[in-house]
């Protein structure tokens, strides 16, 4: 089966009303006997990263483990990225993943940027606000649509200085490009890649992407 088929069966399988973790496992096989026969298809490794963090699957060490495969293989920055993101949302990001952000060159300035948001995520872990703040800072520079580092910094003065708290909560609710129901419906799967890189990207580390609930998330963050 070639990849773009076999994209699109896995796809089919999890947006099922009511997908249970069989039916996404069931997806994971198809990748896998794939990436058997294809493993140097680092874009594959990712869709497959992706797919162990969809509900009620949820396995973030499978997760990550592929993503330091392709990082292992191919260097490829983006990997780090998503490996700092995820651990972020599961417990803290580890001390290795955090030197190798710091060491990171390119002259991609997006990707660049989210190298940033994780330094400021990691910053943020072990209580160094001025050095959380300084990575937003840049990260926003780089890219500024940046919801998440937005967000970001308005926490880190929402304390200290209300003014500039709600003009970065501003900023990350301005940004926001696209707001979906987060319930699992046809209109939703009409447009929703469920592994799709760009949408991880944009709703799980920029922002731009956001599902309903967290939006409004978003946008009460200006009444504090």
């Amino acid at each position: 089966m070639e990849r773009n088929e076999l994209l699109k069966t896995a796809n089919s399988i999890i947006s099922q009303p009511h997908s249970t973790s069989i039916k996404i496992e069931e997806a994971e096989k198809l990748l896998l006997h794939y990436l058997r026969d294809n493993e140097n298809d680092t874009t594959m490794w990712y869709h497959l990263a992706i797919l162990e963090l969809i509900p009620p699957l949820v396995d973030f060490e499978s997760a990550i483990n592929y993503l330091r495969r392709i990082w292992k293989d191919t260097k490829d920055t983006k990997a780090i990225i998503y490996i700092a993101v995820i651990q972020d949302i599961h417990c803290v990001i580890s001390n290795d993943i955090f030197d190798i952000l710091q060491n990171i060159q390119t002259d991609d300035k997006q990707v660049l940027s989210m190298c940033y948001y994780c330094l400021g995520l990691y910053y943020i872990q072990i209580e160094d606000l001025k050095n959380a703040s300084n990575s937003f800072l840049k990260s926003i520079e780089l890219y500024p649509y940046f919801v998440h580092s937005y967000h970001q910094l308005g926490r880190i003065y929402e304390k200290e200085n209300i003014k500039l708290s709600k003009y970065y909560y501003t900023k990350a609710v301005e940004n926001v490009k696209l707001i979906s129901d987060e319930d699992i419906s046809k209109e939703i799967n009409e447009y929703c890649d469920w592994l799709s890189i760009e949408w991880f990207e944009n709703e799980t580390i920029l922002g731009l992407y956001a599902t309903e609930q967290k939006y409004n998330y978003l946008a009460k963050s200006l009444s504090k």
